[in-house]
């Protein structure tokens, strides 16, 4: 064979290996940092956003069982938006935070928004569906009403805190390690101040990644 094609050959062999010497360490190096990297994380805000949305959910959740309570309704009933607002802050219903909407629903259903990740947890609907708490409501004895009706009152101050916290967060920039005081929130509370329990409890406001508290047992706001 002629000299000159063995070495055309051979030249042209060294560089298809040298090719896809340079392809498998580029892939290779893509590999490796796909892995450590891993998918993007969720922006802050975002998570901010859907935990205010979750708030307003759990509001509305309660104002429609304080509305079923107050108007001996049951829970196939459907409550509209300005009654369900005679029982929430300011009087009306509260928007979402992004750009989703609101469907109230049944008294017995949760409420929801068009948001997917906006979603208020069954867990809500099993406490308030309870054998207990069922048998308190459809009783007539005013202490098991006045009870009721406290701790609802209770568990909306805390909820109305905690969309607080997170509305103030949001617009100061805070991260889940601060712990806001009552300065720092009431000016997204009715009347700009922070309200009381009307058993007599004390709230702990805690840290923006901790739900408030009150000291009465059975007060207790479930962590959407």
């Amino acid at each position: 064979m002629n000299p000159e094609i063995i070495l055309l050959s051979a030249a042209r062999w060294a560089f298809r290996l040298r090719f896809l010497a340079v392809v498998i360490f580029a892939l290779a190096a893509a590999g490796s940092i796909s892995a450590q990297t891993g998918p993007p994380p969720v922006p802050e805000q975002v998570v901010r956003q859907a935990n205010v949305c979750v708030n307003n959910l759990a509001g509305i959740f309660s104002a429609k069982r304080q509305w079923a309570l107050e108007n001996h309704k049951s829970t196939n009933d459907i409550p509209t938006s300005t009654e369900v607002a005679l029982y929430l802050k300011s009087n009306k219903m509260p928007a979402c935070t992004g750009t989703g909407e609101y469907s109230i629903g049944r008294v017995g259903e949760v409420p929801g928004c068009t948001i997917p990740s906006h979603k208020l947890s069954p867990e809500y609907l099993a406490i308030w569906n309870a054998p207990d708490l069922l048998q308190l409501l459809s009783d007539t004895n005013s202490v098991a009403i006045a009870y009721i009706r406290a701790q609802n009152s209770c568990l909306k101050n805390l909820r109305q805190i905690d969309a607080a916290k997170q509305q103030s967060a949001l617009e100061n920039h805070k991260t889940i390690i601060d712990v806001l005081a009552s300065a720092d929130i009431a000016p997204y509370l009715t009347d700009n101040k922070v309200p009381i329990c009307p058993a007599g409890g004390t709230y702990t406001i805690g840290h923006l990644d901790e739900t408030p508290i009150c000291s009465l047992p059975g007060h207790t706001l479930t962590p959407p």
